[in-house]
């Protein structure tokens, strides 16, 4: 997983975009290692060429968990060509013959644009953002689909029950104790 923090909550600094962007290290992210410590309070990211170099964030910090437009727009175009590929639909056949937007949730201008769509079915990094209490925003970029639903469902499901997190680890290190 990459991060970056954008301390700028005026978006002064760009969000990634996987359609323009192929290597997150050119935007000044950074490769980490990512875990929740045993207590479940903090979030740990560990440099992964530097191990030493470590940061964390507080869970109550968390105000939110943020997909941009732009991803949400990749996401769901990625999700209809597979869909249509299941069914051995031409994709641009498709999208021309479509009377409903309604029935996807992407822009039309996006939709619409062969450019676009011929850049998402390239895009293999998916952006998450972490806003902080402060407004602080933290960039994540995850390198398959996969990673990125299973961190967005976890993390938003962590900042939606952040206050039982304390009890839980309590349980877990119950659990933990009798095996030991």
């Amino acid at each position: 997983m990459f991060k970056r923090i954008n301390f700028l909550t005026n978006q002064e600094q760009n969000d990634f975009n996987p359609l323009n962007e192929a290597f997150p290290e050119n935007s000044g992210f950074t490769k980490f290692f990512v875990y929740a410590d045993k207590t479940l309070c903090k979030l740990n990211f560990e440099k992964l060429t530097e191990p030493s170099i470590k940061s964390e964030i507080n869970i109550s910090s968390i105000n939110r968990v943020l997909v941009t437009k732009v991803m949400k727009n990749i996401v769901n175009y990625q999700q209809l060509l597979t869909k249509t590929r299941r069914k051995g639909i031409d994709i641009n056949k498709y999208v021309s013959s479509m009377k409903n937007l309604e029935e996807i949730d992407i822009d039309y201008k996006f939709i619409m644009n062969e450019v676009f769509r011929k850049r998402c079915e390239e895009v293999n990094l998916y952006v998450l953002n972490l806003i902080l209490n402060n407004g602080i925003r933290i960039e994540l970029i995850l390198s398959s689909y996969d990673d990125f639903k299973h961190w967005f469902n976890a993390l938003t499901s962590i900042v939606k029950h952040k206050n039982k997190l304390p009890l839980l680890a309590g349980k877990i290190e119950q659990e933990n104790n009798i095996y030991f």
